[in-house]
């Protein structure tokens, strides 16, 4: 199961990868803790046979697919946003991508995932890399520090702000830095 509070891993396995990818599809406004618990609850579902429980993560959401049993999956989990992460799952599974060496780019190209998530993923899976992951806890540290938050984010202004947290960080690792305000503003 992902532990949000130890979410960076730059030494995943594929299958690992795969689970931390539909987390990160899952996770956008909802508690951290509770949608791991869900996710995991999703991936050994009673519903899979043993043989499915044996395949990789996202082998085992094609088959809820097939059956088009995905939805009654999300809802059972409480997982919410049924028909986006149905989408982005069904496409990351059509599409191929190598979660290895998925770019940001690729990740958004996805229909429902925006630069949050495709950064959450890379950021977290990968050494050294320079995005933000602009969720409420980080526009509250870049409020704190001083940087002017809108209410909404323009994709312009997104990058506008990521520009400012890089700033802020220095040399600090990202994914550290990111773990760190995510657990003093999330009270974890």
């Amino acid at each position: 199961m992902i532990d949000p509070r130890e979410i960076t891993d730059f030494s995943r396995t594929s299958e690992e990868l795969e689970e931390l990818w539909i987390f990160c599809v899952c996770v956008p406004g909802k508690n951290a803790m509770t949608t791991a618990r869900g996710v995991d609850s999703m991936l050994n579902d009673p519903f899979l046979p043993t043989e499915v429980k044996k395949r990789t993560p996202l082998q085992r959401i094609a088959f809820l697919i097939v059956l088009d049993r995905l939805k009654d999956a999300l809802k059972r989990n409480g997982l919410g946003q049924y028909n986006r992460i149905e989408r982005v799952l069904s496409e990351t599974i059509s599409r191929g991508y190598d979660l290895k060496t998925v770019s940001v780019s690729e990740l958004e190209s996805l229909p429902g995932v925006g630069p949050k998530t495709s950064r959450f993923f890379i950021v977290h899976s990968r050494p050294n890399q320079k995005y933000a992951i602009l969720d409420t806890h980080l526009l509250k540290f870049l409020k704190d520090n001083g940087i002017e938050v809108p209410k909404s984010l323009s994709a312009k202004k997104y990058l506008e702000l990521e520009q400012e947290f890089i700033r802020l960080a220095g040399d600090e690792d990202i994914a550290e830095l990111d773990l760190k305000i995510w657990r003093q503003y999330s009270g974890h």
